[in-house]
């Protein structure tokens, strides 16, 4: 694949090997030591791609710390589509969180909290959805797959006895439009100190509490800015439906990441099974919905 050819103006192309997308992605410094990232998705994804631009076109008109997007187009001879995005200096949020100190560690979850919040505050045009339902049959298939894939979480039937039991708080949630990855792996940690969010490809719509569901990893790495990121969505003022519902949400990913882990390999089904542990522990005291990190840090 010679990008050059396509992008005669790249000086420098280099490919980054981090993450989860299906996509090709390159930090690109150019002949004028201008610095970009380049996404490259198959072309059949066309329609998609140009959604996601276009989202991250309105996401930008917010002012929300991100890449922004800048040029969006076809590669023919490569049978791609690409998207060209501002590249935001920094560290790995999530490789650089364990080394700093536990209150800037909750400053920083306070800053992604409120840029989750603006993030949210573009609400989904043309869209009709019926939440309850169209979850409840996810969560149906997610429990299908996960027993019939052969590999068992020891305090499963927790899970699933909390799902059974809790179904109806669907009801009458509104929708937002998601970023639909948001944890700390997916946030740089820029040169003044401030948060900045990448890898917007899985953007979605849902209800708003359930893009708390990736807080998992977050909590795992540190808890002060899992504990951060909820007190800064909700300005402090944390309502009392959140809790039993990220717990249902939370629930759901658990069981279905283990069948989702299989194609990729035993070392990701063992992680996912190790992350399934650590939840139920989180949730150990079963008159409560509050995560034990959360109210450790109370």
């Amino acid at each position: 694949m010679d990008l050059k050819t396509c992008f005669p103006h790249f000086q420098t192309i280099t490919r980054i090997e981090k993450g989860w997308s299906n996509d090709l992605k390159y930090y690109i410094e150019t002949i004028h030591q201008e610095e970009y990232l380049l996404r490259l998705s198959p072309f059949t994804e066309k329609d998609r791609k140009q959604k996601e631009f276009a989202f991250l076109q309105e996401l930008s008109e917010l002012n929300i710390p991100m890449s922004h997007p800048i040029d969006f187009g076809v590669l023919e001879s490569l049978d791609k589509v690409y998207m060209l995005l501002s590249w935001t200096e920094g560290h790995d949020l999530e490789e650089t969180i364990p080394s700093l100190p536990c209150d800037t560690q909750y400053q920083l979850g306070l800053q992604a909290g409120q840029i989750l919040a603006l993030i949210h505050s573009m609400k989904p045009r043309g869209i009709a959805l019926d939440w309850a339902v169209y979850y409840a049959n996810k969560l149906e298939r997610n429990i299908l797959k996960y027993q019939s894939c052969g590999i068992q979480l020891e305090g499963a039937e927790v899970i699933l006895a909390y799902i059974k039991a809790n179904q109806s708080l669907l009801k009458d949630r509104p929708l937002v439009s998601q970023h639909g990855d948001y944890h700390i792996g997916n946030m740089i940690l820029k040169n003044d100190n401030s948060v900045s969010i990448i890898d917007f490809n899985r953007f979605d719509i849902g209800d708003p509490y359930e893009e708390f569901n990736r807080i998992v990893f977050s909590a795992r790495k540190s808890p002060a800015f899992a504990r951060g990121q909820i007190d800064g969505y909700f300005q402090h003022q944390i309502p009392s439906d959140f809790f039993p519902l990220l717990k249902l949400y939370i629930f759901n990913n658990t069981l279905s990441s283990i069948p989702w882990a299989i194609p990729f390999g035993e070392e990701d089904v063992w992680e996912m099974l190790e992350i399934g542990k650590e939840v139920l522990t989180w949730y150990c005291d079963p008159n409560s919905t509050i995560p034990s990190w959360y109210q450790a840090n109370q």
